[in-house]
C-alpha cells in the first residue's frame, strides 16, 4: 500500500485520531501491570519523530524490511538525529520458535553490538532455526559465529529472564491492534507491513517537516511512544 503524496497528511491525522482510544486503554493497562514490555531504543531524545517497530523474528516480511530498508533508514534518519527508533520484539503466535529467538536477541543485547548482530542473523537464518530440533545449541552456535561470549549468552538464555518482558510486549501489541508484522507506529500513526523504502522516506520526511514547522509532534509523547520510552533499553549505537 503506497500512500500518495496528497493523501499522507489526511491519513496521518485520521490515523492518530483513530488510535487515541486504543492508546489510552493501553496506557491504563500498562500502568497497572507489574511487567513492562521489553524494547530497545536508538536515537536522540530530541528527535523530531518517534518510530516504534513491532517485530516477530520468525516473520519473513520482517526479514525483508531489515534486509532491504532498515540500514538505510537508520543511517538517514536515526544516525542523523531526526528519528528516535524503538524495536519491540514480540511473539505473534504464527511462527515456530519465535519466543526462543526473541530471548536469544535479548540475551545478545547484554554484549556490545550483540543485539544488531543477532537480530540480523536470526532474520537471515529463519528457515534454519524455525525447523531446528535443538534451538538453544543452534543459537549458541550463532553467538560463537558473531563473536559473542557464548557462555554468558547461553546462561542468559537458560535463565529465561527476558520472557516476561517479551510476553508483555505481545500484550501491548494486541492492545494496539497489531495484526501484521512488522507494524510501525510513527508518532502514533500505524504503518503495517514491510512497505517500500521510498514510502517510509516520504512519510518520515513529511512528518519531520510538519513537526519542526509546528513545534509539536502528532499526538502527545505518550501516544508517540506507547509508554515504551521509560522501560526500553536505550542503546547508544546500533548494537
Amino acid at each position: 500500500m503506497f500512500v500518495p503524496d496528497a493523501m499522507a497528511p489526511t491519513l496521518l491525522r485520521s490515523g492518530a485520531a483513530a488510535l487515541a482510544v486504543a492508546l489510552s486503554t493501553a496506557a491504563a493497562t500498562s500502568a497497572s501491570a507489574a511487567q513492562e514490555p521489553l524494547s530497545y531504543t536508538w536515537g536522540s531524545d530530541s528527535a523530531a519523530v518517534v518510530v516504534v517497530e513491532f517485530i516477530d523474528l520468525g516473520c519473513s516480511a520482517c526479514a525483508t524490511f531489515h534486509r532491504e530498508s532498515y540500514a538505510t533508514l537508520f543511517r538517514e534518519y536515526v544516525s542523523t538525529g531526526k528519528i528516535r527508533w524503538t524495536l519491540v520484539p514480540f511473539v505473534s503466535g504464527q511462527f515456530a520458535g519465535s519466543m526462543e529467538a526473541a530471548e536469544a536477541a535479548s540475551c545478545s543485547a547484554l554484549q556490545q553490538g550483540g543485539l544488531t548482530l543477532m537480530t540480523a542473523k536470526l532474520l537471515h537464518a529463519q528457515r534454519e532455526w524455525m525447523v531446528a530440533s535443538d534451538r538453544p545449541t543452534l543459537f549458541g552456535d550463532y553467538a560463537d559465529e558473531l563473536g559473542l561470549d557464548r557462555g554468558a549468552f547461553e546462561a542468559c538464555v537458560r535463565g529465561h529472564g527476558s520472557e516476561p518482558g517479551i510476553r508483555a510486549a505481545g500484550e501491548r501489541a494486541r492492545e494496539l491492534g497489531v495484526r501484521a508484522t512488522p507494524t510501525f507506529f510513527m508518532d502514533g500513526f500505524p504503518i503495517p507491513g514491510a512497505l517500500p523504502l521510498d514510502f517510509f522516506r516520504e512519510l518520515f520526511d513529511k512528518q519531520i517537516e510538519r513537526t519542526r514547522g509546528s513545534g509539536a509532534a502528532l499526538g502527545s509523547v505518550g501516544h508517540r511512544t506507547h509508554g515504551l520510552g521509560r522501560s526500553s533499553v536505550a542503546l547508544e549505537d546500533r548494537g
